[in-house]
């Protein structure tokens, strides 16, 4: 197991986030000072013969506002710990500021103390900065700020900890909500900020000599060039630097980043990453998957699936975005007129992988965001931007930046008449990031904040202490906004559900919220929790040999009605009454052709096909949104697949459809059992439905 140490850098920024504000303290000093740091620049100021004594009339005073001065150097606003101040030319100190004093130190130096009142007292100190004022030798008067955090962007990082009173830096938008968060100052308390663990962002370029990113940047593999911000927004989420002066912070500071650029956007390509399974960077332990589905959007595919398999088996958890698709292919459905989504996340392979952590979005507030793809896939979600409200704040990379000395030092402009530091026209933070690609990695920070607590973790137990740290409805108020929803004499979105093994779970939310404090105490207590401790060996895959399909009953808002019955699981050597325990459902429709003769003198099914680019593509999708399939437990529990209004783009001819579900998680399962498949359709299907079929139930052994 890695030591718990925790970055002198981070502790106090750990201090700060552990008050009720989010601003981070102290940590760092200059290169003249004790830490020995080096990566930023130092500002030597000449503050000999300061004269204490100077008398200047208030006539002959000129503000200048030194805004070139940089401040490198914070204050420890929680402990009230003093910092060095360097200053021009200092003849007289006028004013110590509103927060605390300066006065002139040993050797010359200028020290500010924060005052006792504040100290100890975050929320007490509501600026990024104090400003202090001083005579120069002809009595000119300067200002210049000092900076009373130690990253100036994390006070306002409502996804870490969420205050109840912080707007990301947009004026014009509700504060975030207390408790929409992923509490990662929590696990930072308990001494654990990522170090020791790997994680691969598979995505665009991640700029390496990003200060936010550069130290923990350890190599990158460029399948193609992708000079976008995408993947430097993700890294800073995961891995930002903490303490360092600059920007904010990510969920894991300690971690280490590997990039994978150009391997995302096509199935090929990500199969030939996935089928080397990060063998060139054995440490990765965590992929960050920040892309909806891919396309052609369908699962079914083989190889694809077997490299999935090939990462699962290195042990490389791939967490993944459900993707922006709820108004998708809205032309095609009534999905708005029914309130419900025009899309589903159990369309691509990584996305029903039995291994993957799919990650919705929620807003600020803790409602599912606007954009969020729900589905039965997910397993969690996480905060993100959303319309009018906050959203995230990360390191970002903006092509006008030249690399020189000092541009890497300075704020984005989203700090105008905020930021104390220099302006400057290099954007090297956004305020403004969002979507599920946001969510997904501050998800795989948890992981490397749970990795860092247990590096002995399986993907398997991983996996189960994220699911079981998260918080859901019954402690964040506003994801009971998830409401049920019935069409038709069917549920179309069900809300939330309790399972039978006591867990509540919906197809926007997953399980809800993963919180770091949470998991990083589930893994270190990982042996003496049972779902945990089982998951310590290879799971175990039922996969049923026998389907018997037959109509479900009359109903003239529907063609076709079929429930089908899977059973006969069995596994070489598996006592049949032993009983397990389920991780996922995964259902294949085999080679089931689906279409029927009858679709030819029904008007609105004419030449529909479920096979993905059919002849008649526009026709398919109307059709195929009308179209529901859903599954239950054999403890009676169901769950929505494709939900009716969700458009469906069709299946590869000859393949599979593959839809998952983690509803069943923890629930109870035997080689006896049996799993039943409901299925509704406005068009007519042939009989049997089911052609090849299987239901396969990943379980591990109680």
């Amino acid at each position: 197991m890695f030591p718990r140490i925790v970055s002198r850098r981070l502790q106090a920024a750990v201090a700060i986030m552990a008050g009720l504000s989010l601003a981070a303290c102290g940590g760092g000093s200059s290169k003249n000072g004790s830490s020995g740091d080096d990566d930023y620049i130092e500002i030597i100021d000449d503050n000999s013969g300061a004269d204490t004594t100077l008398e200047c009339d208030a006539s002959q005073v000129e503000i200048n506002d030194l805004r070139g001065n940089r401040v490198v150097l914070g204050i420890d606003a929680f402990t009230g710990a003093r910092r060095e101040v360097p200053l021009p030319f200092v003849k007289k100190i006028r004013s110590g500021g509103r927060y605390g004093r300066v006065y002139l130190g040993e050797d010359n130096v200028y020290v500010y103390s924060l005052d006792p009142a504040y100290a100890g007292n975050p929320a007490g100190v509501p600026a990024l900065a104090d400003t202090i004022t001083w005579y120069d030798g002809d009595c000119r008067l300067h200002s210049r700020p000092v900076a009373l955090y130690a990253d100036p962007l994390l006070q306002e990082s409502w996804h870490l900890l969420s205050t109840g009173s912080q707007k990301g830096f947009r004026e014009l938008v509700p504060s975030a909500q207390r408790g929409i968060d992923v509490n990662a100052p929590g696990a930072w308390q308990r001494g654990f900020s990522g170090a020791g663990a790997t994680v691969a962002v598979v995505d665009t370029h991640v700029d390496s000599t990003h200060p936010d990113i550069r130290p923990q940047f350890r190599a990158e593999h460029v399948y193609s060039s992708y000079q976008k911000p995408h993947g430097t927004n993700i890294a800073g989420l995961i891995a930002g630097s903490c303490g360092n002066f600059e920007g904010g912070c990510g969920v894991a500071p300690a971690s280490e980043i590997v990039s994978y650029e150009g391997y995302y956007d096509s199935i090929p390509r990500l199969t030939e990453l996935f089928m080397n399974a990060f063998q060139d960077e054995p440490s990765v332990r965590v992929a960050n998957g920040s892309w909806g589905a891919l396309n052609p959007i369908f699962s079914g595919n083989a190889a694809l699936q077997a490299s999935l398999d090939m990462v699962s088996d290195a042990g490389v958890l791939l967490v993944k975005s459900s993707g922006n698709g709820y108004e998708k292919f809205e032309q095609y459905s009534d999905c708005h007129e029914k309130g419900v989504s025009c899309f589903a996340s159990v369309y691509d392979e990584p996305g029903v992988y039995p291994a993957t952590v799919v990650v919705g979005a929620v807003s600020s507030t803790g409602s599912s965001a606007s954009y969020s793809t729900p589905g039965s896939s997910l397993l969690l979600a996480a905060p993100s931007g959303d319309d009018y409200y906050p959203a995230l704040i990360t390191a970002n990379q903006d092509f006008s930046c030249s690399g020189e000395p000092g541009q890497e030092l300075v704020y984005s402009l989203i700090l105008k008449g905020k930021n104390p530091f220099q302006e400057i026209s290099c954007y090297r933070y956004t305020n403004m990031f969002a979507g599920t690609s946001g969510a997904a990695p501050l998800v795989t920070g948890v992981a490397a904040l749970a990795l860092s607590a247990n590096p002995d973790l399986t993907l398997w137990q991983l996996r189960h202490v994220l699911a079981e740290s998260a918080r859901n409805d019954t402690e964040i108020s506003g994801m009971n906004g998830d409401e049920v929803v019935r069409d038709r004499g069917l549920t179309v979105n069900q809300g939330w559900i309790q399972n039978a093994s006591g867990r509540r779970f919906s197809n926007r939310y997953g399980f809800g919220i993963p919180d770091a404090e949470r998991a990083v105490d589930l893994a270190l207590n990982c042996a003496s929790d049972s779902g945990c401790r089982i998951r310590g060996a290879d799971p175990l895959e039922f996969r049923s040999q026998t389907v018997s399909c037959q109509p479900l009953f009359a109903d003239s808002y529907f063609a076709s009605s079929y429930t089908c019955v899977f059973s006969g699981f069995n596994l070489d050597g598996a006592d049949p009454d032993t009983s397990y325990e389920i991780e996922s459902v995964v259902l294949d429709t085999g080679k089931t052709d689906f279409s029927a003769d009858e679709y030819a003198n029904n008007l609105d099914c004419a030449g529909v096909s479920f096979d993905f680019l059919s002849p008649t593509l526009e026709n398919s999708f109307w059709a195929l949104s009308r179209l529901q399939t859903e599954i239950k437990s054999p403890s009676h529990t169901l769950s929505v697949l494709k939900p009716l209004h969700a458009v469906f783009l069709g299946k590869s001819s000859g393949s599979g459809w593959r839809n998952m579900t983690n509803a069943f998680r923890g629930e109870s399962f035997s080689g006896g059992d049996s799993f039943n498949v409901n299925i509704y359709s406005w068009c007519p299907l042939q009989m049997p439905v089911m052609r090849d079929a299987s239901v396969a139930v990943t379980v591990f052994r109680k």
